[in-house]
């Protein structure tokens, strides 16, 4: 077991709070692991021990000195404080000084392992094997929200871009469309780029060279942006679908001055059609840096027996060297929607909705027979024409946050993610849907991966309710009203949006909260069928 002939197999899906993973071994054995997406783990203190060791309530399956070196996170600001020691008998934590008076029986305690959520699975699940990722050949299959959360949280690196001259304006103007049809005052879509620098070059229609650029007009302009610290660009120029010869000489140009990452459009897409040419290109580069990170962190921590598989946007699994960002961004629902619809189809369904009901979002999918696909999609305020699952997706997850706004009730879109996630997670999170459905009695405390602290959520409704003029049960019914109706919505621009009555599918829910919307979403549709694989909650 421990040489190097033993292959394991990994299937990790890492959404916006856990991140899942199973794993096959030799032999055909299952094993499963659950963390959060900050690459930690989570418990409950029990008590404080005289000589300042912790003991944790239920004994976390962790084994001996694995979780050596973490970082203790106890949900305030403090100075750096690592685990020294782990004994699994005992549920005996050993840090490396004196334990934070924040931290008292009963409290919550994160440990932060400083990997990435995939890598930190694969060794635990490992770990309880006895084995080091060095001692085995592995492949690990993944599903990632990376980067769909790094675009719609502004946390990419906006690219400099270099386009034919007389278009600087080409992604402001866009297509014109507004982004709220009925504003007063309208709002132009954001952009994604950072600097434009116009290139006199054409190339006519005919993939024929009119102008060729001219390098020593362009390099001031470049050396200038490097020294204000821009290390990425996008090269579009006016038909280089059908010659991208000029798009070359530039990026090859630029590489060569000191930029880091070059995207030139007629790589990544060869449309004839400028615009979603350009402002796929321009998305890519934006993701460029988060998605390399971090497969490059992941496939480092596979060790050196491991193969890294990544599941697209379209629910196929491409090798890491030829993994794109604009190929990433519903990787994670496309995945489920694979799966599920496998074990549908196994159950003898061939016409149901997937309900993928995860920490952030929720996603809805439609199966007749045969994949829906698209081709373009949109992610927050970024288009990308690229293949895809045909996948709705709607901001009401466990962890979106409830509240009360101007004596209205609201659910999301904003969402409190792994950290601090809901208030039940006990680190002060605010009142999310995981609260709604566990002060409902709709979860089983004793069924999560995670220490739950139900007087938190009562805590935090409790705040609603002398805010506001409703009692605890009309809040927390009508909360989960709101998610119901949203989840309904996205169903419909699914299936009766595009000539298909809802009530002649069955429901398929999956993901970690979406068994507790299962039965209120199937009521509002007429839908009479219901399957709940796996760790749905219902």
């Amino acid at each position: 077991m421990n040489s190097k002939s033993s292959h394991w197999s990994f299937f990790i899906d890492t959404g916006g709070t856990f991140t899942d993973c199973l794993a096959h071994d030799p032999d055909g054995n299952l094993h499963r692991a659950k963390v959060l997406s900050r690459g930690s783990l989570s418990a409950q203190v029990l008590e404080i021990e005289p000589d300042g060791s912790i003991l944790l309530s239920d004994s976390p399956n962790w084994p001996d000195s694995f979780p050596l070196g973490f970082r203790l996170q106890s949900g305030k600001d403090q100075s750096p404080i690592y685990v020294i020691g782990w004994e699994h008998s005992k549920a005996r934590l050993v840090l490396d000084t004196q334990v934070p008076d924040q931290i008292i029986p009963g409290s919550a305690i994160e440990l932060l392992s400083g990997e990435e959520a995939p890598v930190l699975g694969q060794r635990l699940i490992l770990s309880r094997a006895g084995i080091s990722p060095d001692e085995v050949t592995s492949v690990m299959r993944l599903a990632t929200t990376r980067c769909t959360n790094a675009l719609l949280e502004g946390k990419g690196n906006p690219p400099v871009l270099f386009l034919t001259s007389g278009f600087p304006d080409l992604l402001e103007i866009g297509d014109q469309r507004r982004t709220g049809l009925f504003d007063l005052v309208p709002q132009k879509r954001p952009v994604l780029h950072g600097p434009v620098i116009e290139v006199d070059e054409r190339m006519d229609r005919g993939g024929k060279p009119i102008q060729m650029p001219d390098l020593s007009l362009i390099k001031p302009f470049a050396r200038e942006l490097i020294d204000r610290g821009e290390r990425v660009a996008v090269v579009s120029f006016l038909h280089s679908y059908i010659n991208d010869s000029h798009e070359q000489l530039v990026g090859q140009a630029l590489l060569a001055w000191g930029f880091k990452r070059v995207v030139c459009s007629a790589e990544i897409r060869r449309f004839r059609k400028w615009l979603p040419r350009c402002e796929s290109s321009v998305v890519e580069a934006y993701l460029s840096f988060v998605l390399s990170g971090y497969l490059d962190a992941v496939e480092n921590g596979l060790g050196e027996g491991g193969k890294l598989l990544v599941c697209s946007s379209s629910g196929g699994l491409s090798r890491r060297a030829d993994y794109r960002a604009i190929d990433s961004l519903l990787s994670g629902p496309a995945g489920g929607v694979v799966g599920a619809s496998a074990v549908a189809r196994s159950a003898g369904l061939n016409n149901f909705i997937n309900l993928d009901m995860g920490g952030t979002s929720s996603d809805v999918s439609r199966y007749s027979g045969s994949f829906a696909y698209q081709s373009s999609h949109q992610v927050g305020d970024a288009r990308v024409d690229n293949v895809a699952m045909r996948i709705e997706t709607v901001a009401a997850g466990g962890g979106s946050i409830c509240r009360v706004v101007d004596g209205l009730l609201k659910v999301g879109p904003e969402s409190a993610g792994a950290y601090p996630g809901p208030a039940c997670y006990g680190f002060g999170g605010p009142l999310c849907l995981t609260d709604v459905n566990l002060l409902l009695g709709r979860l089983d405390p004793t069924q999560f991966s995670t220490p739950v602290f139900e007087s938190a959520s009562k805590q935090r409704l409790n705040q609603w309710v002398e805010q506001s003029d409703r009692s605890a049960q009309d809040l927390l019914h009508g909360f989960l009203s709101l998610a119901d109706d949203a989840m309904a919505n996205a169903i419909r621009k699914v299936s009766v949006a595009e000539g298909y009555d809802p009530s002649d599918h069955a429901l398929v829910s999956f993901g970690g909260a979406g068994g507790q919307h299962a039965c209120g979403v199937a009521e509002r549709l007429g839908m009479n069928q219901i399957l709940s694989p796996g760790d749905s909650g219902l």
